[in-house]
């Protein structure tokens, strides 16, 4: 059987343990205090722009944005209805006269040629 250590060995341990993280956190120390310096800093700096969002963002009127797109959406929509609407229409008359116009070329060549 071992004989335990005397009190002396023990303290000697310990201080030597002491001094060890001591000087580990004397390396570390100030590369802790410097990162958290910028995470600080970096905080700040999140929270005025959250602060800046917040305000470009405040809703200080009465028209909901999502219904008054919707609305512009329909009104758009019917708009260009109405436009397809009265282009087929305005197709349908120029096919028209253009027919029309091509049977009294046709009749105006007919007439040319063959004059009797």
């Amino acid at each position: 059987m071992q004989a335990p250590l005397s009190e002396l060995v023990l303290v000697a341990i310990i201080g030597a343990g002491q001094a060890v993280t001591l000087g580990v956190l004397a390396i570390i120390g100030p590369v802790i205090v410097k990162r958290l310096s910028a995470i600080r800093a970096h905080a700040a700096s999140a929270a005025a722009d959250a602060r800046e969002a917040r305000d470009q963002v405040a809703n200080d009127h009465t028209t909901n944005l999502r219904e008054e797109s919707d609305e512009r959406h329909t009104e758009n929509t019917t708009t260009l209805r109405e436009v397809l609407r009265l282009q087929r229409s305005a197709a349908r008359t120029n096919a028209r006269r253009f027919r029309s116009l091509e049977a009294r070329m046709t009749a105006l060549e007919t007439h040319v040629t063959n004059p009797n």
